[in-house]
């Protein structure tokens, strides 16, 4: 039996964009099959959503394999258990604490909490360019995606991040940085509540 909301799995995604691209169909076509706006694909398939529901997978799966229902919920099973059997049975751990060293200061990230602190040398070992270039890739597309919807504001808030970059880049990257995820379970009026609260405390800094 499928839960009501199944979490969104790198082999799932995987599994659900090569499966609609080796048959050729266009994310807008599956999405019109689901009752879903194109752009719910495209956010699924880029990694962006954290859980699909119970009732739009097997619908996907039905249009994608061409299979009934209690087929597709069948195959839905299979695929999230050969996942589980591909993790060890378990969810995955926390994310490990890191630091990103810079000239003057380093920002350790873990979890839940974002640490300012001063340091004195340059980070030389533990050095991956390619996962760094791996890690803007994947916000290139995110951007891109933002911008096609609103590319002045996108345009505008890029900027301002160049700027903060310039002026103070381990506070601007603390401010990027932070568990936002958590906020996952707050309606869009209270998010925008954080927003105000976090514009105001800078208000308050701002030098006068």
């Amino acid at each position: 039996m499928l839960p009501p909301k199944i979490r969104l799995t790198e082999q799932i995604i995987a599994y659900l964009k090569n499966t609609r691209t080796k048959k050729r169909i266009p994310a807008s076509t599956l999405a019109k099959a689901i009752n879903r706006d194109s752009s719910y694909i495209s956010s699924l398939e880029l990694g962006r959503l954290l859980t699909i529901s119970a009732a739009d997978f097997v619908a996907i799966l039905c249009f994608l394999l061409d299979i009934n229902e209690s087929s597709a919920i069948e195959k839905a099973e299979d695929i999230i258990n050969a996942g589980k059997r591909g993790e060890g049975g378990s969810d995955p751990a926390p994310p490990e604490q890191h630091s990103y060293a810079g000239d003057s200061a380093i920002l350790s990230v873990s979890q839940n909490t974002i640490q300012y602190q001063w340091y004195g040398s340059r980070a030389d070992d533990n050095v991956d360019i390619e996962l760094l270039d791996n890690i803007f890739d994947d916000m290139k597309k995110l951007v891109t995606d933002i911008y096609l919807r609103s590319p002045k504001e996108t345009i505008y808030s890029l900027n301002c991040f160049n700027m903060a970059l310039k002026f103070d880049p381990m506070l601007a990257m603390s401010v990027l940085g932070a568990p936002y995820y958590t906020l996952k379970g707050l309606s869009i009026e209270k998010r925008k509540r954080v927003m105000a609260d976090i514009s105001n405390v800078i208000k308050q800094h701002a030098a006068k």
